[in-house]
């Protein structure tokens, strides 16, 4: 996680030594109970291995909720089973959720005190140790964006051509653009002047980045559009309202919050940098955050952002007015020559879209990059204006 600062939390954090101290605790206990639980000792927990011990020890519905922590923290072994990793990983996060809960201090709804820059009734503790990360890894690029590049630019040193080894894997990733993208965010970091941190984390935001999370997730869908046709405004329309502009990232098969982070700047093979240029707008003041399982890439992140968004239910979304437009994405991206475009076999598609409100104008881009099997990308980008 990144050292970036966040006032998005509605909790009471633990002091540092206090907080190290307590994850020392959590994993000893962990370790103890996965080789409790280990019965076959393979050094990871099989869904039947859970179901057992919490069996014997007097759940209910033990197999559901043996299969449902493997689900929700198991990526390794498609929900089978939680390695060691994964294991300590849900045994903190599901402490640190509790510690949480156990020091929260609910704030008065009287007026609007608690949202006076971004309309939110109150601020919202991030779902996971995962969306908090890259909650506050967005907060040190856009606030320290020249101490960010230290991190990327090590990079380099570690590709032949397009492909890219990462210290310590065996397997190359085979980049569109190689160590070229890499060079160019290094400069753009080195020439960014800082910029405002996010206020916070949305509760009704993230609910809509997580709702489009837990519907593409396990169909193993790619791009912005819900399996009902959402589109990503549709979403934060049915948890509050956006004001002034909003637009939506989505990562996939990343674990660690840095990495979220770092590929979506780098956007490789995406000419507009649409997903740079979110995380580095003026215009975007909040945001919503979620991830979860991905069928197809393993795992998914969702990062919604508005300039100004009324959470519902709250004083401040009674009195919002709506957009000057309903948003829209309009039909689909067309590749030239009007056909519509088509994921190959063995192929994948990122989709980035921002949407924008300024003089009387609304803008909408959809940036669409298709991989086929063999790395050959093709980029198609739309772009609508339409009168406010």
């Amino acid at each position: 996680m990144g050292a970036g600062a966040s006032t998005s939390s509605s909790s009471v954090p633990l002091p540092p030594q206090e907080a190290m101290d307590a994850y020392h605790g959590w994993t000893k206990k962990a370790l103890e109970a996965l080789s409790t639980a280990d019965t076959n000792g393979d050094g990871r927990l099989q869904v039947s291995e859970l179901a057992e011990a919490l069996q014997s020890y007097g759940h209910s519905y033990a197999e559901r909720k043996a299969k449902g922590l493997c689900i929700a923290f198991g990526t390794e072994f498609s929900g089978e089973a939680l390695s060691k990793k994964e294991f300590v990983a849900a045994v903190s996060e599901l402490n640190t959720f509790v510690q949480q809960l156990a020091t929260a201090k609910p704030k008065e709804q009287k007026g609007d005190p608690a949202a006076a820059s971004n309309g939110a009734a109150s601020p919202a503790a991030p779902a996971s140790l995962l969306d908090a990360g890259i909650f506050e890894e967005m907060n040190l690029a856009r606030t320290k964006p020249a101490e960010y590049a230290a991190f990327i630019e090590p990079r380099l040193a570690y590709f032949d051509g397009n492909a890219y080894l990462a210290p310590g894997q065996k397997i190359k990733l085979l980049t569109q653009e190689g160590a070229s993208a890499v060079s160019e965010l290094v400069a753009f970091l080195k020439k960014q002047g800082a910029l405002a941190p996010y206020t916070s984390v949305s509760a009704g935001m993230s609910r809509a980045a997580l709702e489009h999370v837990l519907d593409c997730g396990p169909l193993g869908l790619l791009g912005h559009d819900g399996s009902d046709g959402s589109t990503p405004f549709d979403r934060l329309n049915r948890h509050g309202k956006w004001e002034e502009s909003a637009g939506e990232n989505i990562n996939y098969g990343a674990t660690e919050a840095r990495d979220v982070v770092i590929q979506l700047l780098i956007d490789d093979g995406v000419p507009s940098r649409g997903h740079r240029n979110n995380i580095f707008s003026k215009d975007f003041t909040v945001v919503g955050v979620a991830s979860g399982q991905h069928t197809q890439f393993g795992t998914m992140q969702c990062i919604t952002f508005a300039g100004r968004f009324h959470e519902k239910g709250s004083p401040g979304y009674k009195s919002a007015s709506a957009p000057a437009l309903t948003p829209r994405l309009g039909p689909p991206p067309t590749a030239p020559g009007g056909a519509q475009i088509v994921v190959p076999p063995g192929g994948k598609k990122a989709v980035s879209i921002q949407v924008s409100i300024s003089d009387g104008k609304k803008t909408t881009t959809t940036t669409t990059t298709v991989t086929d099997a063999s790395g050959g990308t093709q980029t198609f980008v739309e772009s609508m204006v339409d009168s406010a």
